[in-house]
């Protein structure tokens, strides 16, 4: 599609620089046509005068259109240029733009993450105190409350489980630890 375009765009920009070029030069056609100048006669340099000056000119002319049309056809290149460096610009800009916001969406979700990670290490290490100084009921209530803040994870529901078993509740400990067990059948691992 890019080399379409480009390709359009340069045999536009030559056509139209084209133009000038065939209205100073003319076609083969034009070139008997037009009109005549009077042809100067050898004993007047009255009328000789005039004809050197309007050819002259016409000279100054030619010169100028030639190159105003050079430099038509190099800017209409720049600004084609130009035009694809912007549309590549928008494109890459939207591009970072869209990244940056996947960024800022993941960062803030791993923060939330780490954040509750960390208070969940708090209440685990609390819990793992309490536990070792016998204080279930109070150990217990701490793993729950990492349990809440990382429901998916297998360390804190085999601690939790392996409380409620030794607290007696083995209906809570079952509960708990079926969360381990993947719930697909052929996905469980083989003991």
């Amino acid at each position: 599609m890019w080399r379409k375009f480009f390709l359009f765009s340069v045999a536009l920009v030559l056509i139209v620089a084209a133009i000038p070029l065939i209205a100073v030069f003319g076609t083969p056609a034009s070139a008997h046509s037009g009109i005549q100048l009077a042809s100067p006669t050898p004993t007047s340099t009255v009328v000789n005068a005039p004809n050197d000056a309007v050819s002259r000119a016409q000279d100054i002319l030619n010169i100028v259109t030639v190159f105003a049309t050079v430099l038509g056809v190099v800017l209409g290149l720049f600004a084609l240029v130009v035009g694809a460096l912007t549309f590549l610009g928008i494109r890459s800009y939207r591009e970072v733009n869209d990244l940056a916001k996947n960024l800022r969406t993941t960062l803030e979700s791993m923060q939330k993450e780490a954040n509750q990670t960390r208070q969940a290490l708090i209440y685990i290490g609390l819990g793992d105190r309490l536990l070792s100084q016998k204080y279930t009921a109070e150990a217990l209530e701490n793993y729950k409350k990492a349990g809440s803040l990382l429901p998916n994870d297998p360390q804190i529901n085999y601690a939790l489980g392996r409380i409620y078993s030794s607290a007696g509740d083995y209906d809570a400990a079952i509960t708990t630890l079926k969360h381990l067990v993947p719930s697909n059948p052929l996905t469980r691992p083989k003991y």
